[in-house]
């Protein structure tokens, strides 16, 4: 094999273990809650991979095509002047805040682009300001829905634990344990809220109506 030829077999093969890393990553990432974003441009050739195909398949996941001259990519040219970058960029996420942000970033086609040829292909690797804003951007939005979402299952919560309370309560009924017999239930509250006025406390193991009363379930009683 060509000398040349087995560098760049070697090459690709690494270029390769690491993007399947970063996909294990991102999948594992997306198993456990949290969100992700893969970006490569939009014409590379990793697309193509089977490990990103995968990734495609996680339930939930967008993909979006943005153009970088949106986000404010711009390179000076060795002549000194400086011009926007159009950069087509694809990406791969399960936010939909950063699908809703970057779906916007497309080319406004009211200038020019620069040539990507030379050393200014390696400049344009560097995300743009514009970029990382909008992903910082996103991630805080999908901070603030999920804090949002958790204030609503615990006020779910409360509701439900204050209804089944309330139901027990309903449901309970006093017992006299010098006779074994039932005892009217409201007699029962009443006793309750009277011994924790006095004593400064809600709880209520009672002795009141001259015996010691209990609650028990109504469907435990027996006919």
């Amino acid at each position: 094999m060509n000398p040349k030829t087995m560098m760049n077999s070697e090459k690709y093969e690494k270029a390769v273990a690491m993007v399947e890393l970063a996909v294990d990553m991102c999948i594992a990432q997306c198993k456990a809650g949290r969100f992700i974003a893969f970006e490569h441009p939009a014409t590379a050739s990793s697309w193509k991979l089977p490990c990103l195909k995968r990734l495609a398949e996680v339930p939930g996941m967008h993909s979006i095509d943005f153009d970088m001259c949106a986000c404010g990519m711009k390179l000076s040219m060795p002549d000194g002047t400086t011009g926007r970058v159009k950069k087509r960029t694809s990406i791969f996420t399960n936010s939909p805040a950063i699908d809703g942000i970057l779906s916007q970033r497309q080319c406004s086609k009211d200038h020019t682009h620069i040539i990507l040829v030379n050393d200014l292909a390696k400049m344009a690797a560097r995300y743009p300001q514009g970029l990382c804003d909008d992903l910082l951007d996103g991630m805080a939005m999908e901070e603030t829905d999920r804090a949002r979402t958790d204030d609503v299952v615990m006020a779910m919560a409360d509701m439900c634990d204050a209804e089944e309370e309330a139901q027990i309560q309903d449901s309970l009924v006093g017992i006299d344990d010098l006779t074994g017999k039932t005892i009217n239930a409201t007699r029962v509250k009443q006793a309750r809220v009277e011994e924790g006025l006095a004593s400064g406390s809600t709880a209520c193991t009672t002795t009141c109506l001259g015996a010691r009363l209990r609650t028990i379930p109504r469907g435990s009683l027996s006919e």
